[in-house]
This record gives structure tokens, sequence and C-alpha cells, in this order.
């Protein structure tokens, strides 16, 4: 078989006047030297994008939620659950989930959804209130678990873009390393800017308020994600 192939090169290399044997070559070499292969990140990205089962997200998702305050005077003063804790206090968790809600179509606001949760709505217990509307959680990360992912500022942000780009937005838990405070986010849209993606954030405080991931302080470190879905 060797023998056969090397016979058929030659034959057609002789028929090549020199001429176009040596632009040949010279386009064979050029092809082989400039060729390389797609540098890939450990994250899945090409150039800085996300992907999503194979194809690159979208650049940009904005999905539909009503920004809630939790110190707002309807419901600042309402007791949540068994710890009768204020929602304008510590209903940051409870106020992020209703926002959630409207998302989904649920028309509720913190008062009402703590009403539906009544004893799961501090500390909020996700799988009562995902099982109360028929989904389930596709995303429950808490910095406790076992090999937990969520030390790595790169993991949260690629999985909150493709759930974004997935039509879910997702909660985030943020806390304190110097104060041990714990808050809660809603991201529900991110851009692709410059090679980064921005990600977009509800925030149910009116202390921080924070727009976007990028503007939280270092000193904050992730610590729960949750997503839901059908």
């Amino acid at each position: 078989m060797r023998h056969r192939a090397n016979t058929f090169f030659h034959s057609f290399a002789d028929r090549l006047t020199p001429m176009t044997f040596t632009l040949l070559c010279l386009i064979i070499s050029f092809l082989f030297n400039s060729w390389r292969p797609i540098e890939v990140s450990a994250a899945g990205t090409e150039d800085n994008r996300i992907w999503n089962n194979g194809v690159a997200v979208q650049d940009e998702v904005m999905l539909e939620l009503l920004h809630f305050r939790q110190a707002d005077a309807r419901w600042a003063s309402v007791g949540m659950g068994v710890s009768q804790k204020s929602i304008g206090e510590y209903g940051c968790a409870l106020t992020s989930l209703a926002m959630y809600a409207t998302n989904i179509g649920v028309d509720t606001d913190p008062e009402r959804l703590n009403l539906m949760l009544g004893d799961d709505a501090n500390p909020v217990e996700w799988e009562a209130f995902a099982a109360e509307l028929g989904y389930r959680l596709t995303h429950k990360e808490d910095s406790i678990d076992l090999h937990n992912k969520l030390v790595s500022k790169e993991y949260v942000e690629d999985t909150v873009v493709r759930s974004l780009s997935e039509g879910k937005p997702a909660i985030i838990g943020i806390w304190n390393s110097e104060s041990y405070w714990t808050h809660f986010i809603v991201a529900y849209g991110y851009r692709y800017e410059d090679g980064n993606y921005v990600i977009y954030v509800r925030d149910p405080s009116v202390n921080n308020d924070y727009q976007t991931l990028d503007e939280i302080d270092p000193v904050w470190a992730y610590y729960r994600l949750v997503v839901l879905g059908e």
C-alpha cells in the first residue's frame, strides 16, 4: 500500500510544472505553519466567551422581574416564620425569592410570599417554595458542601451566565469575611463587553444597592447559589 501511494505521489508531482509544484509546496507549508489549536480555558470558554451545550451563549440577556426592597414600609416590620425576625432587617433572602417568583409568573411580594411559606419563610426553605409551585432546584450549592465550588469566582459567574442564557435568574448568597453578615441578591441579566460578562443584579437592600456583581467588595464571598427549573 505504501509503495502504491508513493508511486501515485511521484506520478502526480511529475505532471506539475516546476513553478506550479513550488507554489503548491509554499501553500502547504503556509497552512501547516499557521495552523494552531483553538485555545479553550478550563472554564469552557474561547476568548473569554461562555459556552452552553456546545454553543456560545448570546451576548446579552435581560430577564423581567420586579424589584422589591426589604425595607419597604408595606412589609418592613412584618415578622417571618418561626423566628419572627422582621423582613426589613433580615428578609433579604425572602425578598430575593419574591423577586425571583415574579419572573416565573407568580403574583406575589415579600409579605404575601412570607404568608405562603409560613414557617419556611425564615430561614428560607428553597425546596418548599419550589415544591409549592411544581418546580425543582436545578442548582442549590452551599459553601459548607463537600468539594465546594463557590470559592471559585469564575465557576459562580459561568454558572450564573449559563442559567440566565436559559431564561432562569439566579439567587446568590454572599457573606462578609470580616463581619460574618450574609446577604442575598438576584442576578437577572448579563452583557458581554470587552471580552468579559457584566452580570446585573437586583439588590433588596438600600444600604449597598448593588447593580452588578463587579460592584461587590472583595470582602464579600459567594456562599450560596440557587436556581429553579421546571
